[in-house]
């Protein structure tokens, strides 16, 4: 199954986004997939199910695992695979493909009514899901959940080509949407440090992955500056490179992949982007 198939557990309904017409209840997707009728369709529906006897569920015991020490609490991501149209509308105006939707595994929950995001670590394990909102006024623009450590994480490490971040380098944003936008552009390895500040265990991580360079394309704003001077300080073992906007464009999930590919061409080292802020603070 593709991953452009996705499946709504809660409804139950099925949509597939690669344009083969499969759409609605998960009996009418059987029926065209098997070529078989609704009976024959409700049949093989209940001959999979994994519901368990009364008698099963009571005698199990479940057991442990090695994460049940961990605090944020780790959802089923089924849970959040069906994407309705509020969903893809947003997506879409971001510019954001279908192919990054099943790469990244965006989904959406249907109780807070936000595009769900999950982050997981170098390794590749789900640490928990990140919430971002559609509605232009609905605020905070982010939801973490409780007991969620955003800055243990590089957002967007699993993905990551490492020969090729030690030959060429790796790209640092702020946000999860400005990584996925990015990665869209296939610029380079990018992660985002969630947040206008890498933390020191951010930092470790950044500098094991051994990078030949660092690309800071964080927000044009003053938050943005703070961050890319703090990156500097924090991490000494890579040559880190400034990236600059276009007139009129202020965040990375702005651009259009051209001009992604001349922000991170044209990016100027950290030495020169700091002479440059102390005469702007000078003129000031």
């Amino acid at each position: 199954m593709k991953r452009h198939f996705q499946i709504n557990v809660e409804q139950p309904l099925v949509h597939c986004f690669a344009g083969c017409g499969i759409s609605g209840t998960a009996e009418r997707a059987i029926m065209m997939i098997e070529e078989c009728n609704r009976a024959e369709a409700r049949r093989k529906i209940l001959r999979h199910s994994r519901i368990r006897s009364r008698t099963g569920a009571r005698n199990s015991v479940p057991r442990r695992t090695e994460r049940t020490h961990a605090i944020a609490a780790v959802p089923d991501l089924a849970v959040y695979s069906f994407l309705p149209t509020a969903a893809l509308d947003y997506l879409a105006s971001r510019g954001i493909s279908g192919r990054s939707i099943a790469k990244w595994g965006l989904g959406w929950n249907p109780k807070s009514l936000r595009i769900t995001i999950p982050a997981h670590d170098l390794n590749g394990h789900l640490r928990f899901v990140i919430e971002r909102a559609v509605k232009p006024f609905d605020l905070p623009r982010y939801l973490y959940p409780e007991g969620a450590d955003k800055k243990s994480l590089l957002f967007g490490a699993c993905h990551l080509d490492r020969d090729l971040i030690r030959s060429w380098g790796l790209i640092v944003v702020e946000g999860s949407v400005d990584a996925i936008r990015i990665d869209q552009h296939g610029v380079g390895p990018v992660v985002a440090i969630l947040g206008s500040v890498i933390s020191g265990k951010q930092a470790e991580t950044l500098a094991a992955l051994r990078p030949k360079r660092v690309f800071t394309m964080f927000d044009l704003d003053a938050a943005g500056v703070t961050a890319t001077f703090h990156l500097r300080k924090t991490l000494r073992s890579a040559p880190v490179f400034v990236c600059r906007y276009p007139r009129g464009f202020h965040d990375p999930a702005e651009l259009h992949r051209k001009e992604a590919e001349r922000v991170v061409r044209n990016a100027i080292p950290f030495s020169q982007f700091q002479a440059r802020a102390a005469k702007l603070m000078k003129g000031a």
